[in-house]
């Protein structure tokens, strides 16, 4: 059985099953999305430790704040209900997956450091997507960033990071499986470190330097026939499989369900964004050669 550790987390269900798992069950817990893998693991191991009270399922964090009252009503009991007083006495908070600033209240309210995982090198691709945008953009590496989460967005001082190659034919699906074993192991190593008081340095990160990584608009799922098919590759796994890419195809816009390289014959003469086919599949010109799609729907919304 886990024991109760001096600590906050917050973020996704997976992440608090894996630190309890590993003897380090935070004492207070903000869950995002229980219903998301191991939502229910972690409702069973919260009652198993007495901690209904201290775990949160909610992405309302200001409103449990505003009904938390500012002492303890159940002393020094580390499984009574949630107070201002429990956030203070945890060392540190740690954040795992959380699509959202933090409350400043929250920061304010706890004992120490809060320490957030981001799967990208920062200060590059800052934001709730950096698999798309580290694909998109042809980066060769990424990885996991340990950092000092501080009022703004994935923008602290950076006290560690560990890097992993992107190969070539990686996906955004891929590359998120990938990081997120990365950064479950490091989770325990952290708390650990956390639960025991430790003190956290860190570089800080230049205001004017690294880059932004939102989730994909429209405008950044269009497909332009007039670049080389490598880019369009790129951009195919990027999206994989969250987001259907946008283009036009004779004067009609189209959402793709696939898009590769083309490695059959190319008609000569045919201008960049004419469709022709082989053996059934529709093959498109671009700047180089040709790509295979696959429609998904005709018409975009």
């Amino acid at each position: 059985m886990a024991t109760v550790s001096p600590y906050l987390y917050v973020g996704l269900p997976l992440g608090a099953c894996v630190l309890i798992q590993n003897g380090w069950a935070p004492a207070c817990a903000f869950i995002w999305d229980g219903d998301v893998l191991g939502g229910r693991r972690l409702r069973r191991l919260a009652h198993s430790l007495g901690l209904e009270n201290r775990y949160h399922f909610t992405d309302d964090i200001d409103g449990v704040l505003a009904r938390a009252p500012r002492t303890s009503t159940a002393g020094d009991n580390p499984t009574g209900p949630l107070s201002m007083h429990a956030l203070s006495c945890c060392h540190g908070g740690l954040l795992w997956y959380w699509p959202r600033r933090l409350p400043v209240e929250l920061l304010a309210a706890l004992g120490g450091p809060m320490l957030g995982l981001h799967p990208s090198l920062l200060p590059s691709f800052r934001g709730p997507d950096p698999f798309f945008w580290s694909i998109a953009s042809g980066s060769t590496e990424t990885g996991v960033s340990l950092y000092r989460v501080d009022e703004d967005y994935d923008t602290g001082p950076v006290i560690l990071q560990s890097k992993i190659a992107i190969p070539e034919t990686q996906t955004a699906l891929g590359l998120s499986r990938s990081l997120d074993r990365l950064s479950l192991r490091l989770l325990p190593l952290v708390a650990a470190q956390l639960a025991e008081g430790r003190s956290w340095a860190g570089v800080a990160q230049s205001p004017s330097s690294g880059s932004w990584a939102p989730r994909p608009r429209a405008t950044h799922l269009r497909v332009h026939w007039s670049a080389s098919v490598a880019v369009l590759e790129r951009l195919a796994r990027a999206a994989r499989p969250t987001y259907s890419l946008i283009a036009n195809l004779g004067g009609q816009e189209v959402r793709l369900r696939s898009l590769r390289r083309h490695t059959g014959r190319v008609p000569i003469g045919l201008p960049v964004g004419t469709a022709f086919q082989e053996a059934g599949t529709v093959c498109v010109c671009c700047a180089d050669g040709a790509v295979a799609v696959e429609l998904a729907t005709f018409g975009v919304g």
